[in-house]
């Protein structure tokens, strides 16, 4: 369930930017920044970009390992239907007019 939230949270901030900008290029690049600054916040919260010495170094127990996972997966589906959005944008309503 909470993940349908997140996937409509991404579909929201993506409509919210076709309505304010009515400009389809802009909306692609605002969905691309989004999905990759979602993307790499994902592998942040989760600790997808620390070494191998790094994590062993900082305990963490199991509850916390759960949270951190569950806040990476959401941001993750966020990021992924941005950009997911922005290649379909691109390749439906950019690119043939260029």
């Amino acid at each position: 369930m909470k993940s349908l939230i997140s996937i409509g949270i991404g579909f929201i901030i993506l409509l919210f930017i076709f309505a304010v900008t009515q400009d389809y290029a802009l909306a692609m690049k605002y969905a691309g920044y989004t999905g990759g600054a979602f993307l790499a916040l994902a592998a942040v919260v989760s600790g997808a970009d620390g070494s191998g010495d790094r994590i062993r170094a900082n305990y963490s127990d199991k509850e916390d390992w759960k949270m951190r996972m569950n806040w990476g997966w959401h941001l993750l589906l966020i990021g992924a239907i941005n950009l997911a959005a922005c290649i379909i944008i691109y390749a439906y309503v950019v690119k043939p007019t260029l």
